[in-house]
């Protein structure tokens, strides 16, 4: 796959996130050492793993860029809804933690380290294909995308359990909490947003099918079944693939 990150879908980055693509030279210099790394190994990664895990970089890098702004709004709703602007993901309760500035400030600094951190000790190990590979395919919105990384985290570079790191986090962040996600649906999911892709590619269109349409094209057996038994469940499951920011 070609490494230009310009030509990738626009579902997969909004404006903003191509303004902070073009402007690396703005950010603070890990980011461009984190997506060049990226675009060395875009040859071993799935076009969703790509998708995730640049569209997960830039929306940090976008964060952390506009903390002077984010730590001035104290309305948790309003500040999820600025964020959910600049990243193109959905921003829920619990991703930004703080009534104060200094607090949302302290929070934005430990959302940036939890990535840089995962970066850096797999770069230390020569493997950061693992990294792109795992580390960001997951739920739709922003909150599910840092659980992947922190999961991630705690499996393989600190060795502790989510419920430890949640432990941990609190004692620093006393209101921070997990979002709650459903393991199958997302999964299932994720495999819909892959073949979302490809129906895009292959019909050179920005509309994702209708449900009907995308049983039809693929005549994915897994799907159909689920589809047969259950079609509210399938109906939840597609509208979970949607939701995510790469297709609003």
């Amino acid at each position: 796959m070609n490494c230009d990150f310009h030509q990738l879908n626009p579902h997969v980055i909004n404006d903003n996130l191509r303004q902070t693509l073009a402007h690396l030279q703005d950010h603070p210099p890990h980011y461009s050492q984190i997506i060049g790394e990226l675009a060395s190994k875009v040859s071993q990664l799935t076009y969703t793993e790509i998708s995730y895990a640049l569209n997960f970089i830039l929306s940090v890098a976008n964060i952390e860029h506009n903390c002077s702004d984010l730590m001035c709004i104290e309305d948790e709703s309003i500040r999820n809804k600025k964020i959910s602007e600049l990243t193109g993901l959905p921003a829920e309760p619990g991703l930004l933690i703080g009534q104060t500035p200094q607090a949302v400030q302290e929070s934005i600094a430990f959302r940036v380290n939890e990535l840089i951190a995962a970066f850096e000790f797999d770069r230390s190990l020569d493997d950061t294909i693992s990294f792109f590979k795992e580390a960001f395919v997951g739920p739709p919105c922003l909150n599910g995308r840092f659980i992947s990384l922190e999961k991630y985290r705690c499996s393989k570079q600190l060795g502790i359990t989510m419920q430890e790191f949640v432990a941990e986090t609190q004692k620093r962040f006393p209101d921070w909490t997990l979002p709650f996600t459903d393991p199958e649906i997302d999964t299932y999911a994720v495999q819909i947003e892959e073949l979302f892709y490809q129906y895009l590619d292959e019909n050179k269109t920005l509309e994702i099918p209708s449900v009907e349409v995308f049983l039809s094209y693929f005549n994915h057996e897994a799907f159909t079944k689920i589809y047969d038994e259950n079609k509210s469940l399938f109906e939840r499951i597609y509208q979970r693939a949607i939701s995510t920011g790469f297709f609003h």
